[in-house]
Order: C-alpha cells, then sequence, then structure tokens
C-alpha cells in the first residue's frame, strides 16, 4: 500500500483524540435506509472529513495495490480542491456523498436499528476501542501500519480525492454527506465504483464558467473580461451577435450558429487585450472597440468571414489568431488616438490583406484563411506558428511602407 493514502500510526491517534474531544468516548453516526431493490443494505448519512480518515481504508488502484478499487490519487486534483474549498470558505460546500462501506465485524463497532423505526440505524464506534486497536497495531519503520485489513471501520469507494482536499485544507470538522453500506464485499465495492464513474463527464468549460459568473466568484479580470463578452454576444450592434457559445445544449430555432466558446473567447480577452486597454476605459467602450476590430477582420477578409465550412477564420482557430495579434494591430493604430474600424480595417488591408500570401517554416500559405491551407496548422502548437510567422510579417510590411515614404521624402 502506498504511503499517500495513509497516515501514520500516530496521526491516526491524534484524528481520533480529536473525534473524542467534539464526540465523546462514542461516534454515533445515524443512518437512513435506503431501498433500492437489490440486496445491499445501504444507507444515507454524514461524517466529517477526520472521522473518514480514522475510521476507513483507502484502497487505491495503483503500482503498489493493482487489486485496488479508487482512483490512484492526483495530486493536481487535490490541489484544485483545496483551492476551492479555501478561497471562499463562507460559500464553500461539497453536496455530492462520499460512499464508503462499514463493516460489523470490527470489535470496536456495532451497528443497530432504532428500535421504534426499522428506516433508521445507528453505527456505533468505541473510540477508546479504535484507539487501542490502531495504538497496538504493528508498524513498518516510517510509523505506518503494516496490515491495515483489518484496522479499520470500513473502506472508502468512492470521494478519495474530495476528502484528501478538504483534509488538507484542515476542514477537519467539516461534515460531508455519505451513502453508507454495510459489509459490502470488494467485488460489489468495485462494482460500485464503476457503476458512479464510468459515465461521469466533467462539465464543461462553459458551464463551469457559467457558474462562476452567476456565483460572483470570477477574479476582477475574469469578471471584465465576462461583461465585454456578453455584451458583444447579446447586442445588435455587434458583429459576434449570438456568435458566443456560453449556453450548452441544442440551441433554439433562429439563433445563430456560434463561432466559439465563451471559455475560449473571454481567456483570450483576458491575456491578449485587457493588459493593452487603459484601466480606466469603460467596459461598453472596450466592448464597442473589440467590435470595430472584428468588423474591420469581416470586410477585410469578407469571403472567409462568411464561410466558415472552408474556411479557419470564424471558428476557434481564427479568433485564436485575431486576438493573438491584437496587440501588434492596436499598438500601431492607436498611435493617434482611440482607434476606429476604418483604422484597424486598413491596417488590415494594406499589412495582410494586399500581401496575398505569407511564410510558415519553410511553407508559403495564401492569406484566405482557408481550411485547405490552414486546416493543417489548426493544434496549440501549429496556432503558434501562425501567429509568430504573421506577426513578422506585419512588422516587414511596415517596414516596406516606412521605406517607400522615406524614399519619397
Amino acid at each position: 500500500m502506498s504511503h499517500s493514502y495513509s497516515k501514520t500510526q500516530k496521526e491516526l491517534l491524534v484524528l481520533i483524540k480529536e473525534l473524542k474531544n467534539r464526540c465523546g468516548d462514542e461516534l454515533k453516526i445515524r443512518l437512513i435506509k435506503l431501498e433500492q431493490q437489490n440486496e445491499y443494505l445501504m444507507f444515507s448519512g454524514k461524517m466529517a472529513i477526520d472521522a473518514t480518515y480514522a475510521l476507513l481504508r483507502r484502497i487505491p488502484r495503483d503500482y503498489d495495490n493493482p487489486e485496488g478499487i479508487q482512483r490512484a490519487l492526483k495530486e493536481s486534483k487535490v490541489n484544485n480542491i483545496v483551492k476551492i474549498a479555501t478561497e471562499d470558505s463562507q460559500r464553500y460546500s461539497s453536496p455530492n456523498a462520499v460512499v464508503l462501506t462499514l463493516s460489523t465485524e470490527v470489535e470496536y463497532a456495532s451497528f443497530e436499528y432504532h428500535p421504534d423505526d426499522k428506516e433508521m440505524a445507528y453505527y456505533k464506534v468505541d473510540l477508546n476501542g479504535l484507539y487501542s486497536v490502531i495504538e497496538n497495531a504493528e508498524t513498518d519503520e516510517d510509523g505506518f501500519i503494516l496490515d491495515e485489513s483489518d484496522k479499520f471501520a470500513g473502506t472508502l469507494i468512492d470521494g478519495h480525492h474530495r476528502t484528501a482536499g478538504q483534509f488538507e485544507a484542515g476542514k477537519m470538522d467539516f461534515e460531508c454527506p455519505v451513502t453508507v453500506y454495510i459489509n459490502l464485499p470488494k467485488q460489489a465495492m468495485a462494482k460500485v465504483f464503476a457503476d458512479i464513474n464510468q459515465y461521469q463527464e466533467k462539465p464543461s468549460a462553459v458551464h463551469t464558467l457559467a457558474m462562476k459568473a452567476i456565483a460572483g466568484t470570477l477574479s476582477s479580470q475574469e469578471e471584465t473580461a465576462n461583461n465585454i463578452s456578453n455584451l458583444l454576444n447579446t447586442e445588435d450592434w455587434s458583429i459576434l451577435y449570438q456568435r458566443i457559445k456560453d449556453i450548452d445544449g441544442k440551441r433554439p430555432k433562429g439563433f445563430l450558429k456560434p463561432y466559439v466558446t465563451n471559455a475560449t473567447f473571454e481567456k483570450l480577452i483576458q491575456q491578449q487585450v485587457l493588459y493593452h486597454l487603459p484601466s480606466e476605459m469603460s467596459i461598453p467602450r472596450k466592448a464597442r472597440l473589440l467590435n470595430d476590430y472584428f468588423a474591420a477582420w469581416s470586410e477585410v477578409f469578407d469571403v472567409a468571414w462568411q464561410d466558415d465550412k472552408t474556411h479557419v477564420l470564424v471558428k476557434s482557430m481564427g479568433f485564436q489568431i485575431m486576438l493573438r495579434l491584437f496587440n501588434v494591430i492596436h499598438t500601431k493604430v492607436s498611435i493617434s488616438g482611440n482607434p476606429t474600424k476604418n483604422d484597424y480595417k486598413e491596417f488590415l488591408q494594406v499589412n495582410l490583406k494586399n500581401s496575398n500570401e505569407f511564410k510558415v517554416g519553410e511553407q508559403i500559405l495564401p492569406l484566405d484563411w482557408s481550411s485547405e491551407f490552414f486546416g493543417s496548422y489548426s493544434s496549440g502548437k501549429g496556432i503558434n506558428a501562425i501567429t509568430h510567422s504573421l506577426t513578422q510579417h506585419i512588422s516587414t510590411e511596415i517596414y516596406k511602407v516606412q521605406q517607400a515614404a522615406a524614399r519619397k521624402s
């Protein structure tokens, strides 16, 4: 068993002492029976995070334990839970049930139904007895218990990362909902874990961003980008009206086809736009400026903008390129003041459209945004190469114009 999933004997004894200070000599877990038309004894209840460590064995499947049930612990996932649990502790909650099985065969615990209500049961743990078992357990040289199989009251089946993150966040007496099986055999544990997780999907970035906005947990820059995106997506003066995907699922009849997701678009605004606009500029003005910027692209490269089937400009790839070029273009056209759509348009016409082609590595690509030529560069590495090459191309074109003007003068 990998030590990363257990606590040392000394740590376990400290946890049990803390439980005794909070609960007395007996920990009583109240359980409500659940009937799911199967052979299992199944209940719903609650358990504090420190109790999940003091009472439950963790059996992840990794190279130390290939017969384990849970997923191997991912430090990044635990760290993310720690971050969420601590950044807004007043509003943090963890409503999903932790799934576990408890044993009636350990000497310090008992299970019994309420005498007047067979829908209610109690799992009682003699904390002094648990303390004695752990205290007398044989340990290795690092202080970890050698054989955990008959020492703990039960086994954690699902919720390993969640409880680990909350433990690391210091939420020892944080109570989480638990689904409790009684005397579940190992084969059944594996079946329960598979049933829970095999079709589980992480929420999309689109939905997660929307939930953070509703919850009010966006950072200042995230909120600014979100507000700009919302204006561009919902105002009919915008070239991107209804073109930013901010809701999952089938779009209502009559809605326009989206070009880019809110998650991608807003991240690009944060990284590529906000740093280059005055902080005192209002959000509506920033939205109007970006609208002028994209309107200029739509008019200079009108064929590519109107045909997303055979061009990449109004796909995620195109928006990544356009917004990564924003600083290069905006810096040049804003020297004499606040730029207009025509300023952006003239710049794009002179420094991109008139060139007809540009070089990426050893390849010559036409500046028409056709999928035939640009499609093979749709990866992150390819987009970086395109952006870098276009930045160099623009610098070269500007230099040519300056040299021509110098010769005339």
